[in-house]
């Protein structure tokens, strides 16, 4: 996301109080974290977290296979590796999401994959760009026989978000400390 930290920054300066980097490789998160004091939300960790307290397992379907190794990382710093039973990809690009019909085959075709292969026992979309079809695929596995939530980034973001400003909390300056400003020392 170009420009993150620097809109992130407007963000908080003109009276926002948070911010969400829309992308679900969370782009900026940790240094916006360091800079900001408001809350700062990445889809994916929101989707791993909200997704790893209703179900034991789960999949994450997204994009392309080039993004698997950092959704699998990010699990790992948000520590529910264990819980993540695959990362599967439906093989369109970002910017050809918007061709829905083929886009909902797609995953749904993957999400079945990912339940019956995998043991998956909840699913998340892997992209923001995603937005608007977790309903109809979550509706769809269950008249197939997979009573299953299906997660969709963006509103997991928004709602975890909603949530710690409604709380009145933002990230522990012991884990994001405040860069402390360098000096230049004339010798």
């Amino acid at each position: 996301m170009p420009n993150f930290l620097e809109k992130a920054e407007e963000a908080q300066e003109e009276g926002y109080d948070g911010v969400i980097s829309n992308c679900f490789g969370d782009p900026g998160v940790k240094p916006a974290r360091e800079i900001l004091d408001i809350p700062v939300i990445g889809p994916c960790e929101a989707s791993l977290l909200i997704t790893s307290s209703l179900a034991k397992s789960f999949s994450v379907v997204t994009v392309l296979p080039n993004v698997i190794s950092m959704i699998e990382n990010i699990s790992k710093t948000t520590r529910v590796s264990g819980n993540l039973a695959s990362v599967r990809y439906v093989n369109i690009p970002v910017l050809e999401v918007h061709e829905k019909e083929r886009l909902k085959t797609a995953l749904y075709d993957e999400m079945v994959k990912a339940i019956q292969e995998d043991k998956a026992h909840a699913l998340i979309l892997g992209c923001t760009g995603f937005m608007g079809v977790a309903a109809e695929l979550q509706d769809r596995l269950k008249k197939n026989g997979y009573d299953v939530p299906v997660i969709d980034p963006a509103f997991a973001a928004t709602k975890l978000l909603e949530s710690l400003i409604s709380m009145g909390v933002k990230q522990s300056r012991l884990t994001y400390m405040i860069t402390p400003s360098k000096q230049r020392v004339k010798s």
